[in-house]
């Protein structure tokens, strides 16, 4: 793949103009994501206090139970908004969608399992000999360089129903010659997904699709030609405008 230019302002603005049409199932759908995967994590970290290990495993099977199919399935729904910008507001098709991703149950899981499970581990290893707040920000490093290299992953699993060693491999090809370029894109990406943290916390549930949404057009970049139908190839060798 040659070398790719990231024109920011322009994927953040085309990933905008569909968020400001479809907020309210896109809101929605990280909501009820958040909570199926936030509440069951907080109730392991009380009821198992003192068992950090068994927390980490719980936490990380939730993670792969429901965050991984309800993804592939919130990434199929978003990219059919942006194949189709014009289609109404259905926050029922939204729903219904993400729960599509259980038809991928088992490489949604691993994929999930594979990327997580590598963050749960460093984690769990810098806490032997780190403090707690330093092992937390050491396994974030981590996990985003992972995130980075497979952040193409969850979308041509949605794309093609491919399984999760496809899909690792398809993101990784996107991603290695330009590694250093799409780790910039995916932090200014991350930094606008998080920005609802400053809000208490709470303005995440809207930040976060957006941050879906960015990803999903440096997807339609990289992988501008591929039909539902066709394989997993090698990205496009154009770079973007």
């Amino acid at each position: 793949m040659s070398a790719m230019e990231v024109n920011f302002g322009t994927w953040f603005e085309r990933a905008l103009a569909v968020f400001k049409v479809h907020w309210l199932p896109l809101v929605s759908l990280f909501a009820a994501a958040g909570i199926c995967v936030g509440v069951p994590q907080a109730l392991a970290q009380q009821w198992l206090l003192g068992y950090p290990l068994l927390t980490l495993l719980f936490q990380l099977a939730v993670v792969v139970a429901v965050t991984g199919p309800v993804m592939v399935g919130i990434a199929r729904y978003v990219l059919r908004l942006f194949d189709n910008p014009d289609q109404a507001v259905d926050i029922h098709a939204a729903f219904r969608a993400a729960l599509e991703g259980y038809q991928q149950f088992k490489d949604a899981a691993l994929l999930f399992l594979i990327i997580s499970g590598a963050g749960f581990v460093a984690q769990y290893v810098l806490s032997l000999f780190l403090w707690p707040m330093l092992a937390q920000l050491g396994s974030a490093v981590i996990s985003f360089f992972i995130f980075t290299a497979a952040m193409f992953s969850v979308w041509l699993m949605a794309e093609h129903k491919c399984g999760f060693q496809a899909a690792l491999s398809g993101s990784w090809s996107a991603v290695k010659d330009n590694f250093h370029v799409f780790l910039i894109f995916h932090l200014m990406a991350l930094g606008v997904g998080i920005a609802g943290v400053i809000a208490c916390g709470i303005g995440v549930v809207a930040t976060l699709p957006l941050y879906f949404c960015l990803l999903a057009v440096a997807f339609r970049e990289v992988f501008p030609h591929l039909g539902a139908a066709e394989p997993v190839a090698e990205p496009s060798a154009t770079p973007a405008p």
